[in-house]
């Protein structure tokens, strides 16, 4: 950067710490109405045009800059739009950090951001995470980066940590026995209300990559007469839903989710156990029958592992249990 010296009728007009490479590019293009933008001047660009209010040149730049959002750039681009008051380019990198967050919180750029900052990220409910517990983690290598001066804000990370949608296991497992949690008594405080309080979570808001809605299938409505009725609770409204019901009535079957669907696996229906196997598909509301069990049937239990569902138990051809 250097000082921009005009002449205007023999005075001279010092502007300091105008790029005048950048000056001299936004005089042509008053004349011109072009600008030649690339990875090497949009900075100096961006700043120039702002100081000396070239507006469309300014959205040029800001277009330009939010074309080149990666993991690697993401925050230090946040900071520059939130410092000039670029609400389109602040949305445009809010949006890319809650999608890769996973990959933002390991840049270097994550763990150098000031605690403010980081907490504002935190809390938002768009972040996309697995499960909550990767939160946690995200406070733990934050305040890992600089141990020494960080530790004392861990049980202020805690707190946008959403500890009712972290099990119980996790809880006295990892995080009450971690070293920087054991050696912070108010960081002991906030996981001890957390386990003992752990199912009363009324008023804490899922965060949007979560399951929004929790389904109940079947049943029965008296003895021996199954239902295929379905309601699902949506926590965001906090009522209840109808949807598209079971293409069979059963009770005593198996459910899983896998790849964002619903599974329904075996069960009983007027007495007869059931091999049969449908799945449902929450975006087009519909339910698809598939192939059915070759042993396994009736009171079966369901699991999710690697890519696929797992059917055990049950009962077949007059065994008690099946595999």
């Amino acid at each position: 950067m250097c000082n921009y010296i005009i002449i205007v009728l023999n005075l001279q007009i010092e502007i300091k710490g105008v790029d005048a490479e950048s000056a001299t590019m936004l005089v042509s293009f008053a004349y011109t109405a072009e600008l030649v933008i690339t990875d090497a001047n949009v900075q100096n660009l961006f700043l120039t045009s702002d100081l000396l209010q070239f507006r469309s040149a300014k959205n040029a730049c800001i277009e330009f800059i939010g074309q080149q959002i990666e993991v690697s750039n993401c925050l230090g681009i946040r900071a520059l739009a939130e410092r000039y008051t670029c609400v389109d380019l602040l949305e445009a990198v809010d949006e890319f950090v809650a999608t890769n967050f996973d990959e933002v919180v390991q840049t270097e750029e994550f763990q150098s951001m000031p605690l403010n900052l980081v907490l504002e990220i935190l809390i938002k409910d768009d972040i996309q995470v697995k499960e909550e517990k990767d939160m946690f983690q995200a406070c733990v290598r934050w305040v890992q980066h600089d141990q020494e001066n960080r530790k004392k804000y861990m049980s202020e990370l805690l707190k946008a940590v959403r500890m009712p949608f972290i099990s119980l296991k996790f809880l006295h497992e990892e995080i009450a026995v971690h070293p920087l949690v054991r050696s912070n008594l108010y960081c002991q405080d906030i996981i001890e209300e957390a386990i003992t309080c752990h199912c009363e979570c009324a008023g804490i808001k899922m965060r949007d990559s979560y399951a929004k809605s929790l389904y109940f299938i079947g049943g029965e409505t008296s003895f021996m007469k199954e239902t295929k009725s379905i309601e699902r609770f949506n926590h965001e409204t906090t009522e209840w839903e109808t949807v598209r019901p079971l293409t069979e009535a059963r009770a005593s079957f198996a459910a899983a989710v896998l790849d964002g669907k619903l599974y329904v696996v075996g069960g009983c229906r007027r007495g007869r156990k059931r091999n049969s196997m449908e799945c449902y598909d929450p975006v087009s509301n519909a339910w698809t029958s598939l192939a059915s069990m070759t042993k396994c049937q009736g009171d079966v239990r369901a699991a999710v592992l690697g890519g696929y569902i797992y059917i055990a138990g049950g009962s077949s051809d007059g065994n008690l249990t099946c595999k």
